[in-house]
């Protein structure tokens, strides 16, 4: 579980050095989004929200602690289930190798 956290740790880093560009493009052209910048925002946030919820889960935490989203906000189980076989499969191949 490390190493999924030390993901998340530089993960956060990119979203909030993103966020902090983003605002000085705002800044320096009026108002205008550099939209290409939002989407790696967004992408980021979508990966972080997804790997967080994971790592949160195998680490025994109870999902209703984890995050309790909106109606139209529900996260991507299929992709929260993938990050966990990931991981799962990553540490068995470790454990077997030694």
């Amino acid at each position: 579980m490390k190493t999924l956290k030390e993901y998340l740790k530089t993960l956060a880093i990119k979203i909030r050095t993103s966020k902090r560009q983003q605002k000085d493009y705002q800044r320096n052209h009026r108002g205008i989004h550099d939209y290409k910048l939002m989407r790696e925002i967004y992408e980021f946030k979508y990966d972080y929200r997804h790997r967080h919820i994971a790592y949160c889960i195998m680490k025994g935490t109870a999902r209703d602690r984890i995050e309790q989203p909106a109606e139209d906000n529900k996260p991507n189980e299929k992709r929260i289930q993938e990050i966990i076989d990931e991981f799962t499969k990553t540490t068995q191949d470790v454990c077997a190798s030694a």
